[in-house]
């Protein structure tokens, strides 16, 4: 099991090519790390950039027998990184961080938030809306809210007008069902959260 994942390592650096009197990128401020999810190997390596040939350039490196037998590959919602993986490495199957699933599903809900407050409203929300002021409880899980918490967020939604509490709070249902189903351990060994529950 094999983690791709990019990291912000400092500003750019530039340099001026004389002959053609173009810019180029001397030091590229993204790296990419590849991580070992199956055993104790942790960072395997980084390189720098974020392309299409960094990864499929550092993936052709390892031998054909290492390739074969990397099954899973986890990656974030990036098309740089699947079209890479599947160049060079088609058989094994692309497995979607369960961090990311999560995040897109809270920007749904506060998309749903934003355009049912506009809607109803006509404007965007603010203090003294209470959908407004639930937005951060909103996109917590509610393993993480005290029930003293909880219940008083689902009243206050139903509260509000149906045209508006009655979607948000289904949308704040399909989040959570979203992310029970994708709850995985949180051992060393499964997070990249290939077997989920």
């Amino acid at each position: 099991m094999l983690g791709i994942d990019e990291v912000r390592r400092r500003r750019p650096r530039w340099m001026l090519e004389e002959a053609t009197g173009t810019w180029t990128t001397a030091v590229d401020r993204w790296h990419t790390g590849f991580v070992d999810l199956s055993g104790d190997q942790g960072l395997l390596d980084q390189v720098e950039g974020r392309t299409v040939s960094a990864v499929t350039g550092w993936l052709s490196e390892r031998d054909a027998a290492w390739r074969a037998q990397v099954t899973f590959v986890a990656i974030d919602m990036c098309t740089i990184f699947k079209s890479a993986v599947r160049a060079v490495s088609p058989h094994a199957t692309l497995v979607v961080d369960r961090l990311h699933v999560v995040q897109l599903a809270n920007q749904a809900l506060a998309e749903v938030r934003r355009r049912l407050t506009v809607q109803i409203r006509g404007r965007r929300g603010r203090k003294g809306n209470r959908e407004w002021e639930l937005r951060n409880r909103l996109t917590r899980s509610a393993a993480r809210i005290h029930a003293s918490q909880l219940d008083p967020m689902v009243d206050d939604l139903q509260a509000l007008p149906a045209r508006l509490g009655r979607p948000i709070l289904a949308a704040w249902n399909a989040k959570e069902d979203l992310r029970l189903r994708t709850r995985c351990a949180t051992t060393r060994r499964s997070r990249g959260c290939l077997n989920p529950t």
